[in-house]
């Protein structure tokens, strides 16, 4: 394992390390090969060194795997140290007394990177927002848990999604099937029909526009609606070779333009009252140069904390900017929490 600076990093290295992205949720995770798109995705983070590995190096393990998730939950912003202890002990034990889940986790993660960490990403999302008064229980793990695994079906299609150039019309059929191998693979895994059967629903929506069943309004489950949210903000905060990740403001405008089209009114409105990238006591870099940390959250206006912002020379708070109040200045990016 080496540090290289991006313009040396060889085409088809592994990442040596977790990357996170500006709302502090994952970019790539340790073991992505390195192709073009990855190299871009690494200089839109604005890094300028990252650990490698050459392609021979690489194996993928169920240890870390996991370590993968353990440090997405403990250094993302959504929560306090003690809510990401009892959140990864929670998953930790279902994982391990699920094995055969577990290196399906880890075969997605090599041979489908993006929808492992979609996977990681959205079950945050999904803990955030139906978590009550901060506390983590055994529902809550379970749902969490659920959302993680919801989507191991893409390991079936993953030579067809990576290939060049599109995809025929058979081959976007067999793609939007994924949801049916989702469900079969847990079910062949131990899981009963009635407990999975929500994730064949997590691509459709409310309108009726969407795959594979058709099916809209109440019909779907409330989870796949959950789920069908949070794999929207995920996607539209992620970077992609034609766009910059939006930033959790548009992507919160967006979600809202959704309204009784693709999301059911009352989890718009869930999305829009509980999730919140920005936590007291974070980390942040500004989108003028500055750094500090968010000190106060209105919840009427959570995405617009008050900021202290940090003396460069001290490292101590010595002036407040109200984003609400200065709207040209924003969060470009939340720090990874430090582990005590």
């Amino acid at each position: 394992m080496d540090m290289v600076a991006i313009p040396e990093i060889k085409y088809g290295d592994f990442l040596e390390q977790n990357l996170y992205r500006h709302d502090g949720l994952l970019a790539l995770a340790k073991g992505t090969s390195i192709r073009d798109v990855e190299k871009e995705c690494i200089e839109d983070l604005q890094m300028q060194y990252v650990y490698v590995a050459p392609y021979y190096q690489r194996t993928f393990t169920n240890e870390e795997t996991l370590e993968i998730i353990e440090d997405v939950v403990y250094s993302c912003s959504l929560w306090d140290m003690s809510s990401s202890k009892k959140l990864y002990t929670g998953l930790e034990k279902k994982l391990q007394r699920n094995k055969k889940i577990l290196s399906v986790l880890s075969l997605m993660r090599e041979v489908d990177h993006y929808s492992f960490v979609s996977s990681i990403n959205m079950s945050m999302v999904v803990a955030q927002l139906l978590m009550v008064d901060n506390r983590i229980d055994r529902h809550l793990i379970e749902i969490v848990f659920y959302s993680l695994i919801h989507d191991i079906g893409k390991v079936k299609v993953a030579k067809i999604t990576h290939k060049q150039g599109g995809l025929t019309d058979s081959e976007f059929k067999k793609v939007q099937q994924h949801p049916h191998y989702s469900r079969e693979l847990l079910e062949k895994y131990g899981f009963s029909k009635n407990d999975v059967n929500f994730v064949i629903q997590t691509h459709e929506r409310f309108d009726g526009g969407g795959y594979p069943l058709h099916i809209k309004g109440y019909e779907i489950q409330p989870i796949a609606q959950v789920i069908a949210i949070a794999e929207t903000y995920n996607a539209l905060s992620s970077f992609r070779p034609h766009r910059p990740p939006f930033h959790p403001i548009e992507v919160s405008e967006k979600i809202e333009e959704e309204k009784n089209k693709a999301f059911a009114e009352d989890y718009v409105m869930l999305f829009k009252e509980k999730f919140n990238p920005y936590q007291e006591g974070a980390r942040v870099e500004l989108n003028n140069g500055m750094s500090g940390e968010i000190i106060q959250v209105n919840s009427q206006i959570p995405l617009f904390p008050l900021i202290g912002v940090y003396n460069e020379t001290t490292g101590e708070v010595y002036t407040k900017i109200n984003l609400y109040r200065y709207r040209d200045v924003r969060i470009a990016r939340v720090l990874p929490k430090e582990r005590l």
